[in-house]
């Protein structure tokens, strides 16, 4: 009886044991098996009640890179919040598999999490509904996983295209900031082919489309995915435009004045860009006499952009409220340039001094018009100075042999002498220049 007593009481210890031992088995889970960048790493599990639990997590390379302790309830649950993975991998917490492992005096449970690439939509967006065949098109994308570096403002490409050019245009955006996941960029419309923009016709369609490499879809499908965006083509407003000059016919060392002239057709103009060329090194720019205001723009326009140098001007002005909106003729730009004196007019009977590049104008709406050159070059006539046209109006007549008898008898560095009248350069008006007046009387200019 003794005996059967003794195993009985065996048992019940032996049950006891396990009861409690089992009770007491740490356990540890994770909020979720997989985890994006942004989102917290959150663990729950089961200890000994109200003790120390000691937290380790590991990263794909076997690298510890977290470390904490958490308490247990005095009903043996815990729960911790660790860290958040960031948006973007880094060398420290790279994209793989984490071993988090949990430690208290009952001993030690493990568990795994995924930390992966979060998988978004490109949304491609256009400023505008519609665009005239010479507006400028503004493009955005966003698409947080195309942000790969937190720390560096990275790029994208679309391609634009339209009925006119189907095989289309590649466009790069630029992030916003770094680690926006925004991309911009845009690009300008044409009704003419020219390069570095998309030619397009009145009624076609315009399409932006961005192929997004890893769309929410990716972990099911593995594919990139195209996302688009489309916009109307109308017609654009026409102005006309022209660069002209104070002359028609000039010598070496003559200046001239260029301008370049608008008519707006009675569409209000808001802002203009224009850049014109000149043929140097046979014309130069005098940059000092570069005008624009109260011309075409009115008073004080604001200056966006402005470039001067040897070979060309660029100017791009916007007008300034209350200046009332221009719908007549005028001229945008005006600036002055020399011919130089070395240039042979027997070489070169006609000189092309400025080009008209390019000009772009928008209206009230901010809408690009049509700019239709009815002059993109000027081109004058170069004239032979003939020695006794003392007043360069191309002819010798009376009005010279007026001028130089004001300075007959003079010598240089005295009161009255004027060097225009000194024809043979010898520094004193007399007979000399006199009979060089009178051979060359009555002719006018030669080409």
């Amino acid at each position: 009886m003794l005996r059967v007593i003794t195993g009985i009481m065996v048992v019940l210890l032996l049950f006891i044991v396990l009861t409690i031992n089992q009770a007491y088995c740490i356990t540890v889970e994770a909020e979720k098996e997989i985890y994006y960048g942004g989102e917290w790493l959150v663990i729950y599990g089961v200890a000994e009640p109200n003790s120390l639990v000691s937290i380790v997590v590991v990263n794909p390379q076997g690298v510890t890179v977290y470390v904490d302790q958490v308490k247990s309830g005095a009903d043996g649950s815990y729960e911790r919040t660790l860290f958040k993975f960031p948006e973007t991998p880094t060398d420290f917490i790279p994209y793989g598999t984490y071993t988090i492992e949990v430690t208290d005096p009952s001993g030690t449970a493990t568990t795994t999490v995924t930390y992966t690439r979060s998988y978004w939509d490109g949304q491609v967006v256009l400023n505008r509904d519609e665009y005239t065949t010479e507006d400028e098109v503004y493009i955005y994308v966003y698409d947080p996983d195309a942000n790969t570096d937190p720390n560096v403002q990275e790029s994208l490409t679309v391609i634009v295209s339209s009925n006119s050019t189907p095989t289309g245009m590649l466009v790069t955006l630029i992030e916003t900031d770094v680690d926006s996941g925004n991309f911009t960029g845009t690009l300008r419309l044409s009704s003419r082919p020219i390069e570095g923009r998309l030619f397009v016709s009145s009624g076609d369609i315009l399409t932006v489309a961005y192929t997004d490499r890893y769309p929410s879809d990716y972990p099911e499908t593995g594919a990139s995915k195209t996302f688009t965006a489309i916009a109307t083509i109308i017609p654009a407003k026409v102005v006309n435009v022209a660069i002209e000059a104070n002359v028609t016919s000039a010598m070496p060392g003559d200046v001239i004045e260029v301008m370049v002239h608008v008519d707006p057709m009675e569409s209000g103009i808001r802002s203009g860009e224009v850049l014109v060329s000149v043929n140097y090194p046979f014309v130069e720019i005098l940059t000092e006499t570069l005008e624009y205001e109260g011309l075409l723009l009115g008073y004080s326009p604001s200056i966006r952009s402005i470039t001067i140098n040897e070979s060309m001007v660029f100017l791009s002005l916007t007008r300034t409220m209350p200046t009332p909106v221009p719908t007549l003729p005028n001229f945008m730009i005006k600036f002055k340039v020399k011919i130089s004196s070395e240039i042979s007019p027997s070489e070169y009977p006609t000189l092309t001094i400025a080009t008209l590049l390019d000009m772009r104008l928008l209206d009230e709406n901010s809408r690009g018009l049509s700019v239709n050159v009815t002059k993109g070059e000027l081109v004058i006539q170069l004239l032979v100075f003939i020695k006794g046209d003392i007043n360069n109006d191309g002819k010798v007549d009376l009005e010279d042999v007026g001028i130089l008898a004001e300075s007959y008898g003079t010598v240089s560095g005295t009161i009255g002498f004027n060097p225009e009248a000194d024809l043979n350069g010898d520094g004193k008006v007399d007979y000399k220049d006199l009979a060089i007046l009178a051979r060359n009387y009555g002719r006018g200019v030669e080409e």
